[in-house]
């Protein structure tokens, strides 16, 4: 494979970085004693649209 075809790992790790900001909604996570808070940042979509759920320990949105 040629040279300039070649990703160093810091590029690959930057694409992959610029790609998921980019399908991913922005997420804070806050430990408030022995709870999580979990803001997401969801323009465009109403309250009663989003749904949260968590199944072990992942929790799932859909909106």
């Amino acid at each position: 494979m040629p040279e300039d075809w070649r990703y160093t790992e810091r590029e690959l790790d930057g694409r992959s970085r610029e790609f998921y900001e980019f399908v991913m909604p922005a997420i804070d996570i806050i430990e408030e004693g022995n709870d999580l808070v979990v803001t997401i940042d969801l323009p465009g979509f109403a309250k009663k649209d989003i749904n949260l759920r968590i199944i072990g320990n992942v929790l799932y949105m859909t909106a």
